[in-house]
């Protein structure tokens, strides 16, 4: 991502600061983490990550108590706890990739469209001057 250019946002009225900072924040992180090629935080893993985790104990703790419910036997209950884990792993980082794809649009969408918004009132505004001064 390119560098954020701080005059341009800041010649740019009606933007959010808090909106501004949490990008750039972003930016910097994104920066620092290709420099150090490090392995991300827990803050900074992917939703895919958390849903595939999350999915994927929660089937196999309920695969293991319906299977202790029903009176199985341990090694069909765990050999079917093993096969639920890993098909809802899959299932879970499928969701969270899912996820994480709507999260970022969703997030472009409403920057585009402030910055538009701040642009276009920019404009308006120097419209008006331009108005004012013509009089």
């Amino acid at each position: 991502m390119s560098e954020i250019n701080s005059e341009k946002w800041s010649s740019v009225r009606n933007i959010d600061p808090l909106l501004l900072d949490l990008f750039r924040e972003k930016v910097e992180k994104e920066k620092s983490a290709r420099e150090k090629n490090a392995v991300p935080t827990i803050k900074e893993r992917s939703l895919a990550a958390y849903y595939s985790a999350y999915m994927g104990v929660t089937a196999m703790v309920l695969t293991i108590l319906l299977g202790t419910m029903r009176g199985d036997d341990q090694e069909t209950t765990l050999s079917r706890a093993c096969l639920c884990l890993l098909a809802y792993i899959v299932i879970g980082f499928i969701a969270g990739k899912i996820a994480e794809y709507c999260v970022q649009e969703s997030a472009k969408s409403l920057l585009r469209e402030t910055l538009s918004r701040a642009e276009s009132y920019q404009a308006g505004e120097s419209s008006l001057a331009d108005h004012k001064t013509s009089e």
